[in-house]
């Protein structure tokens, strides 16, 4: 049976014609290996028939982008993380999708930010029980932020990622009730049990080895059209189901998702969640040896259809288990993956003003090379601050970035300054744009059984074999954790700016936004603190006001980002050293070009009082100093030799471009 597509596949019109797919001797070959790898029981023939039938259509679709093998990073790139709707107006004609082009037309030029890229979260039609990574239709924008129209409107202005939810879907999917009602062609797309039995022998046996990013059991009961129950497995809800990449169907409906966004102008996908995509009972179910060769699959596809397009993977662990999904020399997978260390690191430096655990680990952060790079989130992202990255990795040996006394102290600080922020703005008039109405605790617990959280949590198995909870990721927007300081909201955004690696900054953290506790006790998932949305009338208006807080962070990050976007010293793939310093408080490292001619020295110092710091740039690459101009502002430097002097004020930024 021919593979059937998705009509709005290919309701797009064809660009160019394509006789066969294009596809190398040395690529035809990988194809056969992962095929006969990841389901060795299957016939491998109608898989690769249907593969390349795939990469056909998606080819006819793409305009032709050659992938030289050149150099593919440049200091010039830089990614904003946002929903559909961050951005909102209340021209009723301005879809929240529109006004986020305005937006980005507006207040990011073309001729500075020339390569920008908007990562849009997930647009796609979804019950929005989880910011809309809760799937229904992985085809269709939600209508409610606009169309695919919208998003090729974007386009014009700046570069584009979407994600693609690779490990589930949501129970409202079309697919999903398919499955239920025990449809032939999607029976076996997401993984469940029908016998209770089995169930509990599941809980038993093999849920106690199953790595969770969440704490709950991963088996959640579904009514079917019958009346009887199937227990569905899904990894981060009770309303996301995963789907069975054991069924080669699967694979292939995903993979049409995945070129979809291709062929709607994206040139970066994002791929969700996926370490957990292979489920193997008796082992962890995560970071699975199919699961690599399945990244690599993508890969191949994506390649074939546009060799210029780019994969992002998204792995919210430890560096070196993030790392894996990178290309190698052997491997061709994914071309960027998350550096998320920064979203605990600078946290617990600005909570303590202690810079020791940044600046440890600094040389950790160098680039992976092989044409890869890291994307580093300068922050918090969607989900808040990220704690689970500081820990040791699983799949090689290696320490912590921070200790679990370390992780705890961060999420308890978030908890007490959260509920002292609730404090304070019940206390204020009901004018105020941030009053709060006195009793906001007592009416969250009413409504979702427990007390309002700053943190989520994830369920291990201990060495004594017994389930605990320990903190996946504290919640709290900059602009509420750092007290509407903009010399801490800068400082803290700027600190992970100048590593290896593309910056990823979440959208609102440049606007310095506050907690967001309405939409927070409407949900009572803690993330929604730093998903809040904001009026394009009203951002304008903030931004013209010089005494505005929005106005303040906004135009320092902005003159930071251009410094850091025009020296070539900050290329992804240059050379990172640690430089030591005789001061706790000060992060301090060398950056280079990939030439080796251009050097800047980075010194920052992440406590609320002047430091006075000497380093010796003992750097064997660096041949000769003469002495350093800061980059950023007017600080003065006294050099000697290879030894700097310099005093920084509080929360402060230098970058010495050293000559």
């Amino acid at each position: 049976m021919a593979y059937r597509f998705d009509e709005r596949f290919l309701a797009r019109p064809t660009v160019r014609e394509v006789d066969e797919v294009q596809i190398t001797t040395e690529q035809e070959e990988l194809l056969d290996q992962l095929i006969a790898f990841i389901w060795e029981n299957e016939d491998a023939k109608p898989i690769k028939r249907d593969f390349l039938e795939l990469v056909k259509a998606a080819q006819e679709r793409i305009e032709a982008h050659a992938d030289e093998g050149g150099e593919i990073w440049s200091e010039k790139q830089l990614v904003f993380i946002c929903y559909g709707d961050h951005i909102r107006s209340r021209d009723p004609g301005t879809t929240p999708l529109r006004a986020l082009r305005d937006f980005v037309a507006e207040y990011l030029p073309e001729e500075v930010f020339s390569e920008t890229t908007m990562h849009l979260l997930p647009i796609y039609e979804s019950p929005y029980r989880d910011g809309g990574f809760d799937v229904a239709d992985p085809f269709s924008v939600n209508p409610k932020m606009g169309d695919w129209d919208d998003v090729r409107a974007l386009r014009e202005e700046s570069l584009v990622a979407v994600d693609f939810v690779a490990n589930h879907l949501s129970i409202d999917a079309p697919w999903f009730k398919a499955y239920l009602s025990d449809d032939p062609e999607y029976r076996d797309f997401f993984i469940g049990f029908d016998d209770e039995r089995v169930v509990a022998a599941f809980e038993k046996n093999h849920l106690p080895k199953i790595y969770r990013p969440r704490p709950h059991n991963p088996l959640i009961p579904v009514k079917r059209p019958d009346g009887s129950t199937r227990w569905v497995y899904m990894t981060f809800s009770d309303h996301q189901a995963d789907v069975n990449f054991a069924v080669p169907f699967v694979f292939l409906k995903m993979a049409e998702i995945l070129l979809f966004y291709f062929i709607q102008g994206a040139t970066v996908v994002r791929l969700d969640a996926i370490p957990y995509l292979w489920k193997e009972w008796g082992t962890d179910c995560a970071h699975h040896p199919r699961t690599h060769a399945l990244v690599q699959l993508f890969r191949l596809a994506s390649d074939l259809a546009n060799p210029a397009s780019i994969l992002l993977a998204e792995s919210m662990e430890p560096l070196a288990d993030s790392r894996r999904y990178l290309s190698s020399e052997t491997e061709l997978k994914a071309q960027m993956a998350y550096n998320f260390a920064p979203c605990g690191l600078i946290p617990h430096a600005h909570i303590n003003g202690d810079a020791r655990a940044f600046q440890n680990n600094v040389e950790f952060f160098a680039p992976p090379g092989n044409r890869t790079a890291w994307a580093v989130v300068c922050g918090v992202t969607h989900d808040s601050s990220s704690m689970n990255p500081c820990r040791a990795p699983k799949s090689e040996e290696g320490e912590a970035l921070l200790s679990e006394d370390q992780i705890n102290q961060v999420a308890e600080y978030f908890t007490s300054h959260g509920y002292e922020e609730i404090e304070r703005r019940s206390a204020l008039p009901d004018t105020d744009p941030e009053h709060m109405a006195a009793g906001y605790i007592e009416r969250f617990e009413a409504k979702h059984g427990e007390k309002p959280r700053f943190m989520n949590f994830k369920r291990i198995t201990d060495a004594e074999g017994n389930a605990r909870n320990i903190v996946y990721e504290a919640a709290s927007a900059y602009g509420s954790l750092f007290d509407k300081d903009p010399d801490r909201i800068v400082s803290a955004l700027g600190m992970a700016l100048a590593l290896p690696g593309i910056p990823f900054y979440y959208l609102t953290t440049v606007f310095a936004v506050m907690n967001d506790f309405d939409y927070y006790y409407e949900t009572g998932n803690p993330r929604e603190l730093n998903r809040g949305r904001v009026m394009l009338e009203d951002l304008r208006e903030k931004l013209a006001d010089t005494n505005s807080l929005t106005h303040a962070v906004f135009d320092r990050m902005k003159r930071m980002l251009l410094v850091r976007l025009s020296h070539p010293a900050f290329h992804p793939g240059g050379l990172i050293r640690q430089v030591k310093n005789d001061n706790d408080a000060v992060v301090s490292f060398v950056r280079a070009d990939l030439a080796g001619q251009r050097w800047v020295l980075v010194a920052h110092n992440v406590a609320p009082a002047e430091q006075r710091i000497r380093f010796e740039v003992d750097i064997p690459e660096l041949k000769v100093i003469h002495g350093g101009t800061d980059l950023l502002s007017d600080i003065e430097v006294s050099a000697r030799e290879r030894v700097f002097t310099v005093t920084l004020p509080p929360y402060t930024i230098a970058w010495l471009e050293l000559a």
